[in-house]
């Protein structure tokens, strides 16, 4: 049922809201639909635009007002293709190239961020000659890795495919997974999860009460935080040099989907599979603020600013969210947008086990379908700051019922 509708000031747009929690965009005169935005948590009944057209505000009887940057959603447009050869993997980390992977011509490309342009690309021969199977891509550390029969660990170079080193893991059957920042320590999937340490100073180690379902260094490489299994799903911060827990995050209802770190190491993020988010001290675990609460689905993704200061969040119901780190309030969010998932995905017959992004250049990027690539620039915090205090209505503001 249709509860709120709205013409923008050209009349050339109509939004319309109601019980199903979603705001419908409509071109005019064709009423071809334009966007779906979500965000909301229960029926929509008031719908109006700014004077200048570029702004929505909606208003929810989920005690809520939102402010929507349709300018934004018109940028979305402007994205670009990847070939129909080739899959998109994630930006590097210094947002100056976009990876994907060409399963025809058997090679890993690099992109323009921006514009798609081809900026180089290396061959994937070497894998087969070195007896691996499959390659799992660590966009973070900029390292590919493959698995032999024979039990060596092979590693390349991402941006340039030269090949690097070998390390023998035995006869441990695994699949690497997550890899440090100083790419001494490697968490691998047998089963549970294991730790392994590259300098080949240690044996693996099996993580105790492990699960296979998240798992995130700390940006200095002291702490690792993984997810554990039903009933409790707790989160556990393991000290790596130390080889034992240093915490135990306790509170989430289901599997936690994701986690991270900040870049000071000091904070960590948990997101669980009901689109709960949860902000804890780093590393004695002590919970920050109440449970961050909007997104309507399992979370896929969590990202800290490079400041410190804002998360960015991201779930299965296509929002992107941010949110002070400080107030745990939400600031903005981005409908209609989708971050790949952390979990393996699998790209002809290549694995990518740590899909990601990186907001460092004050860029978010996203994946409108399954191979059309945007990036645009986003706000501050402190600019995020100065628009509320120019707006009346603030994003997230409780209304009066």
């Amino acid at each position: 049922m249709v509860l709120g509708l709205a013409f923008s000031p050209d009349g050339r747009l109509l939004a319309s809201g109601g019980n199903d929690q979603t705001i419908q965009l409509w071109e005019v005169p064709s009423l071809t639909r334009q966007a779906t935005l979500h965000g909301h948590l229960n029926e929509i009944h008031d719908l109006a635009f700014a004077s200048q057209g570029g702004i929505l505000v909606s208003a929810s009887t989920d005690g809520t007002a939102k402010l929507w940057n349709l300018d934004v959603l018109e940028s979305r447009r402007e994205g670009w293709s990847v070939p129909t050869n080739a899959s998109p993997l994630a930006p590097l980390p210094d947002g100056s190239a976009m990876v994907t992977l060409d399963g025809v011509n058997h090679q890993t490309q690099l992109r323009n961020l921006t514009n798609g342009a081809p900026l180089g690309a290396w061959p994937w021969d070497d894998f087969a000659r070195r007896g691996c199977q499959d390659a799992q891509f660590f966009i973070e550390g900029e390292t590919v890795t493959g698995r032999a029969t024979n039990g060596l660990l092979h590693f390349w170079n991402l941006r340039t495919g030269q090949y690097q080193r070998s390390l023998n893991c035995g006869s441990l059957e695994f699949v690497p997974w997550r890899l440090s920042p100083d790419r001494r320590w490697l968490v691998a999937m047998a089963g549970n999860l294991w730790v392994i340490d590259l300098q080949g100073e240690r044996a693996p180690l099996p993580l105790p009460d492990s699960f296979p379902v998240s798992a995130t260094f700390s940006r200095d490489s002291r702490w690792l935080a993984y997810g554990g299994p039903a009933p409790d799903y707790t989160v556990t911060i393991w000290n790596l040099a130390g080889a034992k827990p240093r915490a135990r995050l306790t509170g989430h209802r289901w599997f936690v989907r994701a986690a991270r770190f900040s870049p000071d190491s000091r904070l960590v993020a948990t997101g669980a599979m009901d689109g709960e988010v949860r902000l804890w001290t780093a590393p004695d675990g002590q919970l920050l603020h109440p449970p961050l609460k909007g997104h309507q689905s399992r979370l896929n993704y969590l990202r800290f600013s490079a400041d410190n200061r804002t998360l960015l969040t991201a779930g299965e119901d296509r929002t992107i969210r941010w949110w002070n780190v400080a107030t745990g309030r939400e600031m903005l969010c981005q409908a209609e947008a989708r971050i790949p998932s952390a979990y393996s995905e699998i790209y002809h017959g290549h694995q990518s086990v740590e899909t990601d992004w990186n907001p460092t250049r004050n860029l978010v990027t996203w994946l409108e379908g399954a191979r059309q690539v945007h990036a645009v620039a986003v706000p501050t915090l402190a600019e995020i700051d100065a628009m509320e205090r120019q707006n009346p209505l603030l994003p997230n503001q409780a209304i009066p019922p």
